[in-house]
């Protein structure tokens, strides 16, 4: 067995000799909580299992048009300027389809010192934004819209006759992600999110499980990614309306279904449902209403809503959907009270289901941010600090 000295001294040598790496040999007889950028959806913080985008590493966020991608991101940014003073966005916008008056609506703060904005028309402009941020430790979150659209140079100027190299922005995307992985993990750590198209699969007979479709601009950036969240649009709702050719749909939300399918930090194939409101963005009253409904048992029956509290400011006795919803609007506390019990049970069955005794979460988190299973829609706000496991080897955690 090596003396513990020269272990310590050949360390030593090493870090001295590669002073400009991140933590070139970590020191694991204390867990580090994984510190993270929630969103301000509860339900996606759920389903990325320690309470929001990781820092310092990869989240791929892909799927079908429209599923919510881009308004997926805006949210993220909004969240970090309201829970960081200090809180810096770099959003590299390659699809030049940015709507800046939406994202306003959603409560992104556009002023150029927190939502650092660039439309790059290449792939290597893209690249050189976002390494040159990331390298003066200036931002905290870098969202790339959309890996699809990211143009190699060669393509762009060449001519529109397919005579450009085969493969050319995959390779590029390789080079890309085994740069920024080795940058991200330094200083300021920011999350590196990148939204993502779908294709259809040329060979569909031969698809894995019947799986027709597959995420563009290569397999790199599948392989660097730390979690893959896939949206899917599972319906369209609203009411109808009579027009000129009688009754007619008018849809005004998305419900949209979110899967965790990897997750190199918190268990993979969590999955759950969220309303996205068309001009509003993601609706987490209504989530949190319908986990209510679904877990706790509230409906009476004759459409009333029965609930009684631990205090008798959190008691309620109502008849419709929406005083109940009205009720949850006008009282932090029964919402607060509403979401801990819901969660509580969740966090249980999932902890079961993982082998330990329970799942806790930081002091500072909000109720929901932490790993488990959902299959209603449910969203939130609040700061995530990570999962932290009980019952297990008994490691102590530090912030």
């Amino acid at each position: 067995m090596a003396a513990p000295a020269d272990i310590a001294a050949v360390r030593k040598a090493l870090e001295k000799h590669f002073k400009d790496a991140s933590e070139l040999f970590p020191d694991f007889t204390r867990i580090k909580k994984i510190a993270v950028i929630p969103s301000r959806s509860t339900v996606i913080n759920a389903v990325l299992g320690v309470g929001g985008f990781p820092r310092g590493r990869v989240t791929e966020v892909y799927g079908s048009e429209s599923s919510g991608k881009t308004t997926f991101a805006i949210d993220t940014c909004a969240s970090l300027q309201k829970l960081d003073p200090n809180g810096t966005a770099l959003f590299l916008d390659f699809e030049h389809a940015f709507d800046a008056t939406y994202a306003h609506k959603l409560g992104l703060d556009l002023s150029p010192d927190r939502f650092i904005f660039s439309q790059p028309e290449t792939f290597e402009q893209g690249a050189r934004i976002a390494d040159e941020f990331v390298e003066r430790d200036l931002v905290d979150i870098v969202v790339i819209d959309s890996a699809a659209a990211m143009t190699p140079k060669d393509e762009l100027e060449g001519e529109a006759d397919g005579t450009t190299r085969i493969g050319l922005q995959a390779q590029l995307m390789s080079k890309f992600m085994a740069r920024m992985t080795k940058k991200i993990p330094r200083g300021r750590k920011p999350a590196l999110v990148i939204l993502n198209q779908t294709r259809a699969k040329i060979d569909v007979n031969n698809a894995k499980n019947n799986n027709t479709e597959e995420s563009a601009a290569g397999k790199a950036l599948r392989f660097y990614a730390s979690i893959r969240l896939q949206l899917e649009i599972v319906k369209k709702e609203g009411e109808t309306a009579r027009g000129t050719k009688g009754m007619d749909a008018v849809y005004t939300q998305n419900r949209v279904r979110v899967v965790a399918v990897k997750n190199k930090i918190a268990p993979p194939w969590s999955r759950a449902q969220f309303i996205i409101e068309y001009g509003k963005g993601i609706n987490n009253l209504a989530s949190v209403a319908e986990l209510a409904e679904a877990n706790l048992g509230i409906m009476s029956g004759a459409g009333f809503f029965k609930y009684t509290g631990e205090r008798p400011d959190t008691s309620f006795n109502c008849r419709g959907r929406e005083a109940f919803l009205e009720l949850l609007t006008k009282n932090p506390a029964l919402l607060k009270e509403i979401e801990a019990k819901v969660l509580a049970g969740m966090r249980a069955e999932q902890a079961s289901g993982l082998g330990i005794s329970a799942i806790d979460i930081g002091d500072d988190a909000k109720t929901i941010e932490e790993a488990l299973v959902l299959d209603s829609p449910s969203q939130g706000s609040g700061r995530g600090s990570g999962l932290v496991s009980t019952g297990g080897d008994g490691l102590p955690v530090e912030e």
